[in-house]
C-alpha cells in the first residue's frame, strides 16, 4: 500500500494527498486502508495504461511533461521535482516539444 501512495504523482500536492486520505477514512470498508480506498489512483493507473497503448516513448514523454506543467500551473521547479528531472532538463524538453 505504501508503494502505491509513493508512486502516485499527487498533482495537487500535499492538499490532494490529505483529501484522499480523509476521503478514504470516511468511506473505509475494511479495518486497513487498501488500494480500493483510493479510487483516483486506480483510475489514473488504468487511464495511464490505456493512454500509453500505441504511442511512442517520445509522445508519452511529451504528454507527461505537458500534463505535469498544467497541473502545477507551469511552475518549472515544481514540475521538474514531480518528473524527477532537473529544471534545465525540463526547460530543454519544453523547447524540444514546443511546450513554451
Amino acid at each position: 500500500m505504501g508503494r502505491l501512495l509513493e508512486d502516485y504523482p499527487w498533482p495537487g500536492n500535499v492538499r490532494e494527498l490529505k483529501n484522499a486520505i480523509e476521503h478514504a477514512l470516511v468511506f473505509l470498508k475494511n479495518p486497513l486502508l487498501g488500494a480500493d480506498d483510493f479510487p483516483q489512483i486506480a483510475k489514473a493507473e488504468g487511464s495511464a495504461r490505456g493512454a500509453a497503448a500505441g504511442k511512442s516513448l517520445k509522445e508519452i514523454e511529451r504528454e507527461a511533461i505537458e500534463r505535469t506543467l498544467e497541473a502545477v500551473h507551469y511552475k518549472i521547479g515544481e514540475a521538474a521535482g514531480i518528473l524527477g528531472i532537473s529544471r534545465k532538463t525540463l526547460l530543454d524538453k519544453r523547447r524540444k516539444f514546443g511546450l513554451l
